[in-house]
């Protein structure tokens, strides 16, 4: 069985459909999926990076107590992370989670 990251990576790479997203929220909320040990997908290549953090955009607004761990991490790091505009997403974390 595949690690759920891998999981993860390759379901984010073959469909970025917001159905595909809403998907991976439920399933994160419903099995308490702590982020912090999947957060390296935000290095991911383009656009498995991209969808990573539009899930963590979904995320907050249904579940932001998942997020907010990883927020301090994701500022500290945001000069680093290789996505157009993540200072946008960096906001809406945030603005979310506190």
């Amino acid at each position: 069985m595949k690690p759920l990251s891998e999981t993860l990576s390759t379901s984010l790479m073959e469909d970025g459909s917001d159905a595909n997203l809403k998907e991976w929220i439920a399933f994160i909320i419903e099995n308490k999926i702590a982020l912090t040990d999947h957060i390296q997908l935000i290095y991911a290549e383009h656009p498995i990076a991209m969808r990573f953090s539009w899930m963590l955009g979904g995320l907050c607004e249904k579940a932001p107590e998942f997020v907010a761990p990883v927020v301090p991490y994701l500022f500290a790091q945001r000069h680093d992370i290789e996505i157009p505009h993540f200072n946008r997403s960096l906001a809406k974390y945030f603005n979310h989670c506190g």
